[in-house]
């Protein structure tokens, strides 16, 4: 099982998030005229561990998760649910142990721009690490 499956068994199941977003979580994209409030994950990167007879199966994979919402509360509110969640989680994701998920980045983004003042859409970014061994 891919981490990206893995997580949205993980995360679509978890009642602190199904209670916010329902059953509106992502990948890649979100889909035109979703309702808000949703998560969009994606894949940044992924490191392989390498010795020198052979891979070691170990795999830190970045994935970037995306927290709209209609208000910068709102988008605060669902990123701070999914920190309680995901960070320093070890434990199975679908058939896959997590060692170890590390919050390594956050950003506050909106639709607006410094000379465009649109306000329907917040959004805060946050990149974690996965830490596993694959088979």
């Amino acid at each position: 099982m891919e981490l990206g499956e893995a997580l949205f068994q993980y995360l679509s199941n978890h009642s602190d998030l199904k209670e916010k977003i329902g059953d509106r979580i992502y990948p890649i994209m979100m889909p035109q005229n979703a309702k808000l409030p949703v998560i969009i994950y994606s894949q940044i990167s992924t490191r392989r561990s390498h010795a020198l007879q052979k891979d070691t199966g170990f795999v830190s994979q970045t994935i970037q998760f995306s927290c709209h919402g209609k208000s910068y509360k709102e988008a605060v509110a669902l990123s701070k649910t999914l920190r309680k969640i995901l960070q320093n989680f070890s434990g199975t994701m679908g058939d896959l142990t997590i060692q170890g998920v590390l919050l390594i980045g956050e950003v506050t983004l909106s639709q607006g721009t410094t000379t465009n003042y649109r306000t329907d859409q917040f959004i805060i970014s946050t990149d974690y690490e996965f830490q596993y061994i694959e088979d």
